[in-house]
């Protein structure tokens, strides 16, 4: 075909018909796109025709991409799978702040401490601040349901174990639903033998806390019969939710080249595709081997 300074060479682009099923096509322009095959990553073919978008080749990646073959999918780049991977999470219970008391119970006495749940959801992770100064080797924590200003049924628990000093410490939680505005309380137990947990609350004057009467604990009792009383909450230590991921976006509609004018390749399946220049393009359903040409 004839070409001049105001019309390009022809080009065969191919665009995708669903999500999954990624066209190939052939196209114009530069000797370098002659023989690439390349995958895409797009669903609609009329968004794509009218986008006019056109994705060419380097010759480096016509050469590393060679061996592409209609119906595979791009490879996910690190960064987006770091994105899907941090989802951020929905405080359910209790407080971030490191509170300013260091408290602590004998081992095998656990202490439990009252406070409002400030979302609904489904707790699944409880963490606990617990103090530089703590020689716990195991803390056991639960969360109990509120009976008349005292800990009721034992709702969720779990051990961590080898916890480290001075920091926050998660640990997964049996999934528990949790109520807005409902009363919950959240438990600290280091078990007899496993050393003494030292965490954080607030002097005399805060929520109620109250501690078991026993002192020879190694689970988070299903009972609690209530020892002292105190008024040291809220206890440096809250139940967070994973929260929903947002929902990806579409993915964008393209046309890509693999061939100049001429060229050929083997569309698998039936494929859609166009042939011309610049804004001027004939679409078409093909399959089996594509001649780039008039």
């Amino acid at each position: 075909m004839k070409t001049n300074q105001n019309f390009h060479r022809p080009v065969l682009l191919a665009s995708l018909i669903s999500s999954v099923f990624a066209l190939t096509a052939c196209g114009g322009g530069g000797s370098a796109d002659s023989e690439a095959t390349r995958s895409l990553n797009s669903t609609d073919a009329a968004v794509a025709a009218a986008s006019g978008v056109l994705a060419s080749t380097s010759a480096a990646a016509a050469a590393s991409d060679a061996s592409a073959v209609a119906g595979t999918q791009p490879a996910v780049s690190s960064a987006k799978i770091a994105a899907v991977q941090a989802v951020p999470k929905t405080n359910l219970i209790g407080t971030s702040a490191i509170q300013p008391y260091i408290d602590s119970n004998t081992p095998g006495m656990a202490e439990a401490f009252l406070m409002g749940a400030a979302a609904s959801g489904t707790a699944n992770s409880l963490n606990l601040f617990i103090d530089a100064t703590s020689s716990a080797t195991r803390v056991i924590v639960g969360l109990y349901a509120d009976a008349a200003g005292q800990p009721g049924a034992l709702l969720s628990n779990a051990t961590l174990d080898k916890p480290v000093s001075g920091s926050w410490n998660t640990v997964a939680l049996p999934a528990v639903e949790i109520t807005l505005g409902t009363q919950y309380w959240v438990a600290v137990l280091a078990p007899v033998g496993a050393g003494e947990v030292r965490f954080r609350d607030l002097p005399n004057g805060g929520g109620k806390t109250v501690t078991t009467s026993r002192t020879d604990l190694g689970a988070m009792p299903t009972n609690w019969a209530v020892g002292a009383v105190y008024s040291n909450s809220p206890v440096s230590a809250y139940l967070t939710a994973d929260a929903a991921p947002a929902p990806a976006p579409a993915p964008t509609a393209q046309w890509v080249t693999v061939a100049n004018e001429g060229g050929s390749l083997t569309v698998t399946g039936s494929q859609r595709v166009r042939y011309g220049a610049d804004t001027r393009w004939i679409e078409k359903t093909l399959t089996g081997n594509v001649t780039c040409t008039n």
